[in-house]
């Protein structure tokens, strides 16, 4: 909700299947940014060229920045599951997903205000999983299933 005014130098655009991100190294911050491009208001071309120099994986950088980063917790979980099967059941807006060392697990990185809801979501993955971080997710988790336990007369 903060209005702010960049010099940036744009990389890529990148769309989420919902919106259009401009990547693009911002001059002050002297980094890469994402930035909505429905937020963008009055862009003016300086006329000044510069040298891309180390550009990051632009897709990647958008899915970190809208699936995690904005979000109270955010949850690394190795999923017993093949990357490409777990991208087909959670959108790159939700998490990013990379391969690990074996082809039947994954690291699924997520975010989100309310530990019940990534409980929620991983359940119903339907896969085996471990999570990594957050500690209060695992807490939680151990609670919850207690609760499933007491609910299913066990």
């Amino acid at each position: 909700g903060r209005r702010s005014e960049r010099t940036v130098e744009p990389y890529r655009l990148v769309y989420t299947g919902q919106r259009w991100y401009l990547v693009a190294r911002d001059v002050r911050a002297d980094g890469w940014r994402t930035f909505r491009l429905d937020r963008i208001e009055q862009p003016v071309a300086t006329g000044h060229g510069f040298v891309l120099e180390d550009p990051p994986d632009a897709a990647a950088l958008v899915a970190r920045a809208v699936s995690v980063a904005p979000y109270r917790y955010q949850a690394r979980v190795v999923v017993h599951a093949p990357p490409d099967e777990v991208a087909r059941l959670v959108p790159p807006t939700v998490a990013t997903i990379e391969a690990l060392d074996t082809p039947d697990r994954c690291l699924l990185v997520t975010g989100g205000d309310d530990l019940d809801a990534i409980a929620a979501h991983l359940l119903l993955l339907g896969r085996d999983f471990r999570v990594l971080e957050p500690p209060e997710l695992r807490e939680r988790l151990v609670t919850l299933a207690g609760r499933l336990a007491e609910a299913s007369g066990g």
